[in-house]
């Protein structure tokens, strides 16, 4: 990958800490919520009114597509996966991180909150700067104001 694409990503990423674990996300481009957030009326998708809820499929669909494509990295030993496991880091892995959230529902959700309120915060700052070109972008959100647990 290229030297200034990885540069690029960098600057969209933030480091969060969720139950003392450490994780790397990353803000999702325009293009990426567009088609992380689309609906069948490609404006509002419908779920996104309802409370944050993994008992809802479209909040569950979001939440694995955010855990595939913006979460980037974490500090998590073998300790903290298993039980009996040993105190050494474990290498980042897409696939792994999902094996462990499917039982750990309360870190998949804080993860895709975290990456919606960055995408709000951004989506947010671009139609309030009025030196910015039309994006088309229309506010859309507080962070957290429409989610709950």
């Amino acid at each position: 990958m290229s030297v200034l694409i990885e540069k690029m990503r960098a600057a969209r990423q933030r480091d969060i800490e969720i139950n003392d674990h450490h994780y790397t996300i990353r803000r999702p481009t325009p293009m990426e919520a567009m088609e992380w957030l689309s609906s069948a009326d490609n404006t509002k998708p419908t779920w996104m009114a309802e409370p944050f809820s993994l008992k809802s499929k479209g909040w569950r669909d979001a939440a694995w597509y955010a855990v595939n494509h913006f979460v980037d990295g974490w500090d998590v030993k073998e300790i903290d996966l298993i039980p009996g496991g040993v105190s050494v880091p474990v290498p980042f892995s897409v696939e792994l991180l999902g094996e462990w959230l499917l039982d750990r529902p309360d870190v998949l959700s804080q993860l895709t909150i975290r990456i919606l309120d960055l995408w709000i915060d951004y989506n947010n700052q671009q139609v309030d700067d009025e030196k910015k070109p039309e994006t088309g972008l229309e506010p859309i959100a507080e962070p957290n104001s429409a989610i709950t647990n």
